[in-house]
């Protein structure tokens, strides 16, 4: 009889090759598996050994010195704050958020290695008690769990108990926006661009205008827009490299539309680092638009990210939707196409048109 091995299971256990005949106790230190020969081919006998190994662990574990839960948060918060991680402020403001929700909710006097699953589950169902939905729960998982892995690698704690909770995340999908309301949007950010009276205020209305026109033709996010230097972009190649994270499709050179070529060019003139501002300053001019125009509230930028892939995927390009996009499998772009009822009889014509063509064809040859 073989087991498999299991490099997720933090505890030892046994485990053998296949085609050897001996058993090896086999477990996880960190980021490191690790394996020990029981010398035996008989498995009471490994299990045995397997049992004296627990006791003799568990022995030299009582003699080290426990850490509570909360020392544990404030030394991960402490290590995520040190400069040589590169973490962006946004991001080191959530990491401090996460740490106070779990110093609040679990008791100071809790030791770290007694955090159990059947904790972590509690806190999770207080946390959805106040109104949070599936993804912010998953969020609030994975936050806990790098305290853990942590304190794993630091030798503070064997095991993460937040390995045994599962909780199934549902991915927010955007509608797309129609080519209607991206005109309404288009002529009220105009009008707004009239209306305004000191050329600092002009400017930004122009701004946040020239960003909708860039988000609506590139399929881009709005955090990838505002981060593109006149660096990244060949005007005259018709070119520019966006930067993103791995996990958000990394960087890519992809073609310019040709309908930004001309705000590009106009927006160099203005001497700035890149098109657009950061993405602080976006956010505070389209909350500041949507105040002043109530009935955008509840709008997104990514909208119009949705609204593109299905334009594209409308005229049959799911391999260019795909790349421009730069989604990694082609169950994320399904995720951002939206096809109408009248999309789908559009292409049921087009193709009994074709086979209608195709008959035509083969009764004249």
């Amino acid at each position: 009889m073989t087991t498999r091995r299991r490099t997720y299971t933090k505890q030892p256990h046994l485990w053998k090759r296949s085609g050897s005949s001996t058993w090896y106790i086999v477990w996880q230190e960190g980021p490191t598996t690790k394996k020990l020969s029981t010398g035996t081919d008989k498995r009471v006998v490994a299990e045995e050994t397997l049992r004296r190994f627990h006791e003799e662990r568990n022995a030299a574990w009582g003699q080290s010195t426990p850490i509570t839960f909360h020392e544990g948060v404030r030394e991960w918060l402490a290590d995520r704050e040190r400069p040589r991680h590169g973490l962006a402020q946004p991001t080191l403001s959530h990491y401090r958020t996460w740490a106070r929700q779990f110093l609040e909710y679990f008791p100071a006097s809790l030791r770290a290695d007694a955090v159990s699953p059947a904790m972590v589950r509690r806190y999770l169902d207080a946390r959805e008690d106040r109104g949070l939905g599936n993804s912010s729960l998953k969020k609030d998982l994975v936050g806990l769990s790098m305290v853990f892995r942590f304190l794993e690698r630091e030798g503070r704690l064997r095991g993460n108990p937040c390995t045994a909770v599962r909780v199934r995340a549902t991915p927010k999908r955007h509608p797309a926006m129609t080519a209607e309301e991206f005109a309404s949007l288009r002529d009220a950010m105009t009008r707004n661009l009239t209306g305004t009276r000191t050329s600092a205020l002009r400017r930004s209305a122009q701004e946040l205008l020239d960003m909708a026109d860039v988000l609506w033709h590139s399929g881009l996010r709005s955090i990838e827009a505002t981060r593109l230097a006149w660096t990244d972009i060949d005007v005259e190649r018709s070119l520019w490299t966006i930067r993103s994270p791995a996990n958000k499709g990394g960087h890519a050179t992809i073609p310019i539309h040709p309908e930004l070529l001309p705000l590009l060019t106009r927006r160099k003139l203005l001497g700035m680092e890149g098109p657009f501002r950061n993405h602080h300053w976006l956010s505070i001019t389209w909350r500041r638009f949507k105040k002043t125009n109530p009935s955008f509230q509840g709008w997104s930028w990514h909208r119009m990210r949705h609204s593109f892939v299905t334009r594209l995927r409308r005229v049959g390009a799911d391999a260019v939707a795909m790349q421009l996009a730069r989604h990694k499998t082609p169950a994320m772009s399904d995720h951002y196409t939206h096809l109408t009822l009248a999309d789908l009889r559009a292409g049921m014509a087009r193709l009994s048109g074709q086979t209608v063509e195709s008959q035509r064809a083969q009764a004249e040859s």
